[in-house]
């Protein structure tokens, strides 16, 4: 049976999961639909020279994006915890990496944002600032370090996430229901889809982010039905020793 801090994580685990899908589809559509709106393009993105006069002009639009951002990792944080609880009977040592994971993936994906919220914005300022000029080239130069770091602390958060959802789905796969192993198999995409993202974007070869954006999105939200339909449940799929060094799963 269940005790009530247990449904009590899987409930706010299945929320916070729902929040996070949610917010992640509304940075989708603020990207490109919002900002893309106020002129901003993709070319400006790797183009420091036209997106620093841009984000001058759009300062609020732009640190919005990253607050918003922000929100969707936040809201992240307590679905490792509680996918951990939901799974940790069937393959304990498999799930409690997956948990690690889990939590480095959030804590990665804290900081990118807080970079490029934080740093952007002063050097956009100082860039078209006449009463106190500063040097172009090197507010350029500073610009594309501060992308670069955002870029690759967003690219090792979607990475460890990726192993996160890759090491639980493959748990799903083997020890859930056919509802719950169609989750299993698309953590185990996902997973890859993400090293592909995660190995092409640095060297422009392939730029999925965007999707990849939607993909997890898709993962968060079906996770939180997931574990919503766990809180509600009375009784627990457990392993169960049915000789020395063997485990059967069964379900009560």
């Amino acid at each position: 049976m269940q005790n009530k801090s247990e449904q009590a994580l899987y409930r706010w685990g299945g929320i916070a999961a729902l929040v996070a899908a949610g917010v992640f589809l509304f940075t989708l559509l603020y990207v490109f639909g919002f900002l893309f709106s106020l002129g901003l393009t993709e070319e400006m993105l790797d183009n420091p020279a036209t997106l620093l006069p841009w984000v001058a002009i759009h300062v609020g639009a732009y640190t919005g994006l990253y607050w918003i951002f922000l929100l969707s990792v936040v809201a992240l944080l307590p679905v490792p915890l509680a996918l951990y609880e939901w799974l940790k009977s069937y393959h304990p040592t498999l799930v409690r990496i997956a948990g690690a994971a889990g939590m480095i993936g959030v804590a990665l994906g804290v900081l990118g944002p807080l970079v490029n919220a934080g740093v952007t914005p002063i050097l956009a300022q100082a860039y078209v600032n006449s009463t106190e000029p500063a040097d172009p080239a090197t507010l350029r130069v500073l610009s594309l370090i501060v992308g670069e770091m955002g870029l690759l602390l967003r690219l090792s958060s979607d990475l460890f996430l990726g192993i996160w959802l890759g090491l639980n789905g493959l748990v799903i796969i083997k020890n859930a229901t056919l509802f719950s192993r169609w989750l299993g198999w698309y953590g185990v995409g996902l997973a890859l889809f993400i090293l592909v993202v995660f190995v092409g974007k640095p060297l422009n070869v392939l730029d999925l982010e965007p999707a990849l954006g939607l993909l997890l999105a898709i993962a968060y939200g079906w996770l939180g039905f997931g574990l919503l339909r766990a809180s509600r449940q009375d009784r627990l799929a457990k392993p169960e020793v049915s000789a020395p060094g063997v485990d059967r799963l069964t379900r009560r």
